[in-house]
């Protein structure tokens, strides 16, 4: 991307994974610093057990009206992917290139409507091999799994993601602002301090 284009994510899971609390904030976050946000956000699903996901188009400082971009991203031209459920993360490998940062859960959901269908999720390293099939960067993280085991609450494992995101630099706006609209969005309580600092120290854990 050169400075006047967008910064493209995407942010995908299932209902109950607090997907658009998570694209809002980073949303916020941006605006914040001066970004100006374009986009959408599919809830239907999420509200029926199934997926959820927010497009945000991230426009730097002097670049293009918000007129002139279509909500969706073009293919090969997204800059951040992040997948709370694997599975709907491999969904979006065509808008992936290597330009592409992805951060993806290891722990699959099953979708409401699979259960008891016989349905079986593919082998991790499979579905991992595929979101990076199109040359993406991809760092695997146990976000939702690990977060219900610390704090008895999975949906924490999205601060997790905002704590690794604003320490290993992946939006070009910094950290510090996300931290801020993150605090706003979700209170300061002592276990979400805690998640967002285990997602910081997971950057160190990664860069071993």
């Amino acid at each position: 991307m050169t400075p006047s284009e967008p910064f493209n994510v995407v942010i995908t899971g299932m209902g109950g994974q607090g997907v658009l609390t998570l694209g809002r904030t980073v949303a916020t976050a941006a605006a914040a610093a001066g970004w100006r946000v374009t986009g959408s956000e599919k809830r239907g699903g999420a509200q029926r057990g199934g997926a959820a996901e927010v497009v945000l188009r991230l426009i730097p400082p002097g670049g293009p009206a918000e007129s002139a971009l279509s909500p969706a991203v073009p293919p090969g031209e997204l800059d951040l992917l992040v997948g709370l459920e694997p599975i709907e993360a491999w969904r979006r490998v065509a808008l992936t290139s290597a330009r592409t940062l992805v951060l993806l859960d290891t722990t699959p959901v099953e979708p409401a409507l699979a259960r008891h269908s016989g349905y079986r999720t593919p082998p991790f390293e499979e579905v991992r091999a595929g979101v990076a099939s199109a040359g993406a960067r991809v760092v695997a993280l146990d976000l939702m799994a690990d977060a219900k085991a610390r704090w008895g609450q999975a949906v924490l494992g999205n601060l997790v993601a905002l704590g690794w995101l604003a320490a290993a630099g992946a939006l070009p706006f910094g950290g510090a602002g996300l931290r801020t609209a993150a605090a706003a969005a979700l209170g300061a309580k002592g276990m979400h301090e805690a998640a967002w600092a285990h997602g910081e120290a997971l950057t160190a854990v990664q860069a071993r």
